[in-house]
């Protein structure tokens, strides 16, 4: 029989904005080319993120809050905003 579920503890490096807790690279091989999955929480009016990166992707799961996205194309450096509810 083939293992399905596999439950992993994860360590919390949040600081005073909130939780985070990021995946293993070695549980996100089934997602392809996705370098970071990161589960966070965000204080009202805190900041997270607030880089990019040039050659990696990243998700971010937002729960249980209203959330703006800001984003930039690097194939045509075009803006993207959107809010998350």
């Amino acid at each position: 029989m083939t293992k399905k579920l596999q439950f992993t503890e994860l360590s919390n490096n949040g600081d005073a904005r909130g939780f985070s807790f990021t995946a293993p690279a070695e549980a996100l091989a089934f997602v392809g080319r996705t370098a970071d999955v990161h589960l966070a929480s965000t204080g009202p009016g805190a900041v997270r993120g607030n880089h990019y990166h040039l050659r990696r992707r990243e998700a971010i799961v937002v729960t249980g809050t209203r959330a703006k996205d800001r984003s930039r194309s690097t194939a045509t450096s075009k803006a993207h905003a959107q809010s998350l509810y």
